[in-house]
């Protein structure tokens, strides 16, 4: 994750591709749409990047 960062990756991308990996927490994911800045497109992916987890 951090090479895609340090690559030019936006955030926004990072979090959605650590919102399906299923050894994260749900709250924990739920918290990052919810830092300032972030705006309802990213809290709506995170969402749908979290019902499509296998383990839900």
């Amino acid at each position: 994750m951090a090479v895609r960062l340090r690559a030019g990756d936006r955030p926004y991308a990072a979090v959605l591709t650590l919102a399906r990996r299923p050894e994260l927490t749900v709250e924990r994911l739920n918290r990052l749409g919810h830092l300032p800045g972030a705006s309802t497109w990213p809290r709506r992916g995170i969402t749908r990047a979290l019902a499509a987890r296998p383990d839900r």
